[in-house]
């Protein structure tokens, strides 16, 4: 990608204000690549009462830039992972979300074009563009997806017990109170969400809920080191230094979806699998060193 293809129009730069962080005052430093710590994953034996939910593939994950010139949006309509909840202790939930970068399409404009080029340069900010597909493929699967661990529930509301939740039009919604671990191009950053529920069947095992952020999380890229790329994922500073002008680098995320209790040992090994696979891709990307100064501008 040329640096004058990435300038103009203004438009196509649009997902590059997710990365204008790098250019305004106070913004954070990129996060080193490291990897998640120790946690309970969906191979592991649950607990007495405890279920296992795997997430439908067919959710959404919505980016909103409020940038001055332009208000970027996009999506991603490809989910995976797992939850584990316990009827009785919803505060004691956990599990792993997984969002494709590689389904991430923009719908920034009404050009269908421009909407496409748009994808094109969002993908190579990310570097997981074709020409790191095949010359980097390591790189590639470490930063193909968005991965978001919940690491405590700080509450639920009206009740951590379903039991005692009313239901209402066939559900016993509960909001939940999250903190978890978000890796965005391989780099962590502690989030805060809150989530709400929407459990179907018998309040004592639930066959299905529902699931959806209340509030976008607000995600810096510059911390993440999210910036513009060529196709082989080396840095354009000068892209950057005029498009930071305009951009923000505060990309609100917003995730909802559906998650089915898992009745199938197939199923279940077949998700424990995905999510060890994942995590372990993680922690080979944690063995490259941190990056030097002068390398901040791959």
């Amino acid at each position: 990608m040329r640096l004058r293809s990435l300038l103009l129009p203004m438009g196509y730069a649009f997902f590059l204000s997710l990365p204008l962080a790098a250019c305004k005052k106070d913004t954070p430093a990129p996060i080193a690549e490291q990897a998640p710590p120790p946690k309970t994953s969906s191979s592991a034996a649950l607990e007495v009462g405890e279920s296992s939910y795997v997430v439908n593939a067919d959710g959404k994950a919505s980016v909103y830039i409020d940038a001055p010139l332009e208000k970027f949006k996009g999506e991603s309509k490809r989910l995976g992972g797992y939850l584990r909840v316990n009827p009785k202790k919803l505060d004691a939930s956990s599990g792993t979300l997984t969002v494709s970068l590689v389904e991430f399409t923009t719908h920034t404009f009404d050009d269908k074009d421009k909407n496409e080029t748009q994808t094109e340069h969002a993908h190579n900010w990310f570097e997981i563009g074709d020409d790191v597909k095949t010359g980097r493929p390591n790189d590639y699967e470490n930063y193909k997806e968005v991965v978001f661990r919940i690491d405590s529930i700080e509450s639920a509301t009206p009740s951590a017990d379903l039991s005692q939740v009313k239901e209402e039009n066939g559900v016993r919604t509960v909001t939940l109170k999250a903190k978890g671990t978000l890796w965005v191009h391989s780099r962590p950053a502690q989030k805060a969400v809150t989530i709400e529920v929407a459990f179907k069947g018998p309040a004592e095992a639930p066959t299905e809920l529902t699931f959806k952020t209340k509030e976008p999380m607000h995600v810096s890229l510059s911390a993440h080191d999210v910036k513009p790329r060529d196709t082989t994922g080396k840095f354009l500073d000068g892209a950057l230094s005029v498009v930071g002008k305009k951009m923000d680098d505060d990309a609100q995320v917003s995730v909802e979806g559906t998650a089915i209790r898992d009745a199938s040992a197939k199923t279940a090994a077949s998700v424990s699998a995905s999510a060890s696979a994942m995590l372990k891709r993680y922690e080979g990307a944690a063995s490259a060193s941190a990056p030097s100064p002068s390398s901040s501008k791959k």
